[in-house]
């Protein structure tokens, strides 16, 4: 490849074309590594097993090794390269001390199949869990115009109570056992949801696998208890890495996978 682009006969170019596909594939790497990293912090083993299935990580992999196979032997020249890891290392060491936002988008990975979810919902006894009782809530409330009590924010990654007191008396005897604000508060947090401080959603809270309208996406969810010295009222609060919702893509419906599009394309055309 770099000889129909005419490189090989500078040799400069060459070694600046070698060290600009490796900062790329070094960079590539170590995204894909926090990714996989913050995931598995905050308890999303099985959304990184979705992530898998949905072929993202596969097609990755096909393409570096597509990329590795067309390099062309290293010069002795570009060995005498210092290493990309040592080029990048002050930009990585500046990264690396900033918090980043840790919110793992999961709008596009895809529902679990049937048999995932017919196992989950007869796992422990418990039919349907707090995470799915929630959403199955919030479903029903706004079909039936009380999003004025609590619903989803219009992004549709958070949620909020908007009237605390008709929430109490209204919804919850409904829907669950506790009796309290505090008590639902604290569901909350066992399932790892984040409350909002700041912004147009403040006192709202989000989870990366509670979206509206992909219910099936809770069965990933999982009780993560509540960490010693923290509040049970409420998740803990960092305002400098909460995530803005509203310049991300709304909510639109479960991610259809490319076969599926190739075959509704087809269906169309008939």
């Amino acid at each position: 490849e770099l000889r129909e682009r005419g490189l090989t006969s500078d040799p400069l170019l060459l070694a600046n074309a070698v060290a600009a596909e490796r900062q790329a594939q070094l960079s590539a790497r170590m995204q894909q590594s926090a990714l996989m990293t913050e995931a598995y912090k905050r308890g999303r083993e099985e959304a990184l097993l979705s992530l898998v299935r949905s072929g993202a990580m596969a097609v990755q992999q096909q393409q570096k090794q597509q990329s590795q196979a067309k390099r062309p032997p290293q010069p002795q020249y570009a060995a005498s390269l210092p290493p990309v890891a040592s080029i990048s290392s002050s930009s990585e060491e500046a990264s690396a001390s900033k918090k980043p936002n840790s919110y793992f988008d999961a709008s596009k990975l895809s529902d679990p199949d049937p048999v995932t979810l017919s196992n989950r919902r007869a796992r422990g006894g418990v039919t349907e869990p707090f995470p799915e009782k929630l959403h199955r809530m919030l479903k029903e409330l706004e079909d039936a115009g009380e999003t004025e009590i609590i619903s989803f924010f219009p992004h549709g990654r958070a949620f909020a109570v908007h009237n605390p007191t008709r929430f109490v008396s209204e919804v919850m005897p409904k829907y669950f056992r506790q009796s309290r604000l505090s008590s639902f508060q604290r569901q909350l947090n066992l399932y790892g949801f984040t409350r909002i401080t700041s912004g147009p959603d403040a006192g709202g809270y989000y989870h990366e696998l509670f979206l509206n309208g992909r219910p099936a996406l809770c069965v990933h969810m999982r009780r993560v208890g509540v960490p010693q010295g923290q509040s049970k009222g409420h998740p803990p609060r960092n305002p400098s890495v909460e995530p803005d919702f509203y310049n991300m893509q709304p909510i639109s419906g479960p991610a259809i996978d490319a076969n599926d599009k190739k075959k509704a394309g087809s269906t169309s055309d008939q």
